[in-house]
């Protein structure tokens, strides 16, 4: 490499420079103050503006966005100043306002030079590392040789690299030591911040900003102006050409990329500040559940979780039976009587559950709270509870007790009742319902055939049926809880603090949670609102009346749209937070159907006692056995009934309940 040329007289000793430094730094320590207090103390007060503006309606308007658009920029400008009149203060030896004025005639072409510096430097490291590394030393001295030898543009630049040039290596070691020394004494400061509070660490780590602009720049330019005076006497003899055509060309390619992505920065400084405003919070107030306090001698859920502990199942042993026997498979009355006899400690506890007015797990009662680390205690035993209690209910019919067999069944489809108006739920604890309530209803479907009871006992059971088709409050507390559980998430995620505010709790860094097109966390949120919204509204309709709403596939699209989508970041937080709820929905329509389906079956069987035979169409059932004709949930039409297939069914949901007597 050419830059190796022996050339006459050593480079002062990097410790020795550091010394000299601070001895120039110290004497001087006043004015270099003086000049530096200003932008920061500007920096402050428009970092105190901004955040306090963020905090208000004014953050969503677009003169927000021309507040930080001139304050930014502003701030760069006075940054350039401050800087160039430290260099004038250290070459003519002035006062603080002085260094002020005679710097203000320079500043457009010393802000050329920084220009220049910057964007060669950039579209270096763009091409290839080395180049990056080679125009950062070769062309760090052009700021002093701007202000110290007059030259302007790519002038100064070249007058840099002649200074280093044969003594490169020299010149990155003392520009290395000082770098290294003030990030090891920053890594020190970092790790001892962050043993404080998040909030404590935040504010300090602002604080350590001010300080490094305050006290640490200005050293380094101390630094650098002693190394530029030291190449400078040691070149002195040395004449200076300009450069030719040909050397401004071979920059010319970094330049021109440099200049290009340096303009891509700053287009997207401006697109981000002006469209990347996020909307006015979302009123979602009437989403929001209180937190509930439900006192533990009223808690059905904390007994059945004592019933669950004490089951003598013998699942390795005979499980398999337990469930065959529970479904209406294979039956076995000894071992019937022996799950009978062991679980008596269970029944009795559930049947002080279900005369509880609330089953509520205790971790859920606050939705301000819940999250993905809230913990979710096992819910397999609740189903269990419901399969030994049919267990039971069979044994009782096969023994001649038909009532009591079928008030254990109302009371399982009673406890599942339960489980899904638990006053603030998970979605899962609602499933677990549902399907405890189905458990019930198969149960009782089984069992109907072999019932002997009179017409008046089966109307009983029919109306008692009713009060478990009413179920769409516990859903739509449901939603609301997803709800509250993803807003709780997008919450704790801090996803525009993390990408774009690292200093987290800064007053300019709340400003920056403002401005980030690819996230906007109220247009996320109202997103979310409307989608559960659209999942409350349908709560209350049939399936064949529902309007679901699906969030689209982000990632669908194509990689370079999604760059240029709103709120991207937010669409795929929606992608991955929203389950699509349609076969969820066909569910809860399938267990009201078959409660329905019961309760003709019971009114089929109370006329066919009373008759002697079916009757030829459902119609000859109301008014004596049923007061209306229930409606298929899937079609909104009267259940369909044949005769001469002996069912009842639903073809839409492709539905079959047989009547086998």
């Amino acid at each position: 490499m050419s830059d190796q040329v022996p050339i006459s007289g050593e480079l002062t000793p990097a410790a020795r420079l550091l010394k000299q430094s601070w001895v120039f730094y110290r004497a001087r320590v006043k004015i270099i103050l003086g000049i530096m207090i200003i932008p920061v103390l500007f920096v402050v007060l428009s970092n105190l503006l901004t955040g306090f503006l963020a905090l208000s309606d004014i953050s969503y308007s677009f003169w927000f966005s021309v507040i930080i658009v001139f304050t930014s920029f502003f701030i760069l400008l006075l940054w350039f100043w401050a800087a160039l009149s430290l260099l004038c203060s250290f070459k003519e030896n002035t006062g603080v306002i002085q260094s002020y004025k005679k710097s203000f005639q320079k500043l457009a072409p010393y802000i050329l030079v920084c220009l220049l510096f910057f964007i060669i430097i950039m579209g270096g490291w763009m091409f290839f590392f080395i180049f990056g590394f080679l125009f950062s030393v070769w062309f760090g001295l052009a700021v002093f040789v701007f202000v110290f030898e007059g030259k302007k543009g790519f002038s100064a630049l070249y007058r840099s690299k002649q200074l280093v040039s044969g003594r490169f290596w020299g010149v990155f070691w003392r520009f290395f030591v000082l770098n290294f020394i003030a990030g090891i004494l920053l890594f020190f400061i970092g790790v001892s911040a962050g043993l404080l509070s998040y909030f404590v660490a935040a504010e300090l780590g602002t604080f350590i900003v001010y300080l490094v602009n305050l006290f640490v720049l200005p050293f380094l330019l101390v630094y650098g102006l002693l190394i530029y005076k030291n190449l400078a006497e040691i070149k002195s003899g040395e004449p200076y050409t300009e450069p030719g055509k040909s050397t401004r060309l071979k920059y010319a390619l970094p330049a021109l990329l440099g200049a290009f992505i340096t303009g891509l920065l700053v287009v997207f400084f401006l697109f981000n500040t002006f469209w990347g405003r996020d909307i006015y919070p979302v009123d979602d107030s009437d989403l929001l559940l209180t937190k509930v306090e439900i006192p533990e001698e009223e808690n059905a859920f904390l007994l059945l979780v004592r019933a669950g502990e004490k089951m003598e199942i013998k699942y390795e042993e005979r499980g398999n039976l337990f469930y065959e026997m529970a479904e209406g498979g294979s039956w076995d009355s000894e071992f019937a009587r022996e799950l009978i006899e062991d679980n008596e400690e269970v029944f009795e506890l559930f049947e002080q559950a279900i005369r509880l007015p609330y089953f509520q797990i205790p971790e859920f009662q606050d939705p301000g709270t819940i999250g993905p680390e809230t913990p979710l205690p096992g819910l397999r035993f609740f189903r269990d509870i419901a399969r030994l209690n049919l267990v039971k209910a069979n044994y009782l019919l096969l023994e001649g007790e038909e009532q009591e067999a079928l008030d254990l069944v109302i009371k399982t489809l009673k406890m599942g009742q339960m489980i899904e108006d638990m006053p603030r739920p998970a979605l899962i604890t609602y499933l677990v319902g549902l399907a405890v309530k189905e458990i019930g209803l198969q149960g009782l479907q089984r069992m109907i055939p072999d019932l002997n009871l009179s017409a008046e006992v089966l109307k009983d059971y029919i109306i008692e049926l009713d009060q478990f088709k009413e179920n769409e409050q516990g859903l739509i507390r449901v939603w609301k809880m997803e709800y509250a559980f993803i807003t709780n998430t997008m919450g704790n995620l801090n996803i525009a603090e993390g990408l774009f505010a690292p200093d987290g709790g800064s007053s300019f860094s709340a400003a920056a949670n403002k401005l980030n097109y690819f996230y906007k966390p109220n247009k996320t949120k109202k997103e979310f609102a409307e989608y559960f919204r659209n999942h409350i509204d349908n709560t209350e309709k049939d399936c064949y009346q529902m309007e679901l709403v699906e969030p689209e596939i982000l990632f669908r699209r194509h990689p370079i749209k999604i760059l240029f989508t709103e709120n991207a970041l937010g669409e795929l937080l929606q992608e991955i937070m929203m389950v699509s709820f349609g076969g969820f929905f066909d569910q809860k329509c399938s267990k009201d159907f078959s409660i329905m389906a019961n309760q003709l079956l019971l009114a089929l069987k109370a006329f066919q006692t009373e008759n002697g035979n079916l009757p030829a169409s459902l119609d000859e059932l109301v008014p004596q056995y049923l007061s209306e004709l229930p409606i298929d949930p899937f079609e909104g039409k009267p259940i369909l009934y044949s005769l001469e297939e002996k069912m009842i069914y639903s073809p839409e949901a492709g539905l079959v309940f047989p009547v086998e007597f």
